[in-house]
Parts: structure tokens; C-alpha cells; sequence
């Protein structure tokens, strides 16, 4: 019998990625603010164009301390626990 496998994803599911990779730069939110015609920005933005960096820039802060110290989301715990009971051993992160 085939078993199901259950990936959860850990930016913004189970990790608070955007908050700790916006505190890494030192940054606020660029969703907060407006474009230059005063129209919000949109959320589905790519993160890394907003704040003007470029991709090596972007991901230089995120070494081993950044990952390892990500804040988890509210959910996360009760998330893992819920699926680890439905589907046993076959969860992934």
C-alpha cells in the first residue's frame, strides 16, 4: 500500500520568514508604504525588489543563526501536532 507523504512549508506556514528577514536588514514593511503614485503596494510583490537589494544581498543575512532563530508562526506547533497525528511518521518539513 502506498502511503501519503505531507510536506509542510515553513515560509509563512510554519516560519515567520518575512518579519525576521525584513529585522535582518533592518527594514520596515515596504506593504505598509505607497508607490510613488500613493497606490499601496502590492503584497505579492517580490520582497527582495521592494527593498532594493539585489538577490546576493537579499540572502546574505540568511545564514545558519537566521534559519535556526526563525520565529515560528502562531499555528505552527498546533500544525505539526495535527498532521503528525493524521499521517503518522510520513510529515516533512
Amino acid at each position: 500500500m502506498n502511503s501519503i507523504r505531507i510536506y509542510l512549508d515553513m515560509d509563512g506556514v510554519l516560519a515567520d520568514f518575512v518579519p525576521a528577514m525584513l529585522a535582518a536588514h533592518n527594514r520596515t514593511s515596504p506593504w505598509e508604504e505607497q508607490d510613488k503614485c500613493g497606490i499601496p503596494v502590492e503584497k505579492g510583490s517580490n520582497l527582495e525588489q521592494l527593498l532594493g537589494l539585489t538577490p546576493e544581498q537579499f540572502w546574505s543575512v540568511a545564514n545558519y543563526d537566521f534559519w535556526r532563530t526563525l520565529p515560528l508562526t502562531p499555528w505552527a506547533s498546533a500544525m505539526v501536532q495535527a498532521a503528525s497525528q493524521q499521517f503518522g511518521k510520513d510529515v516533512y518539513i
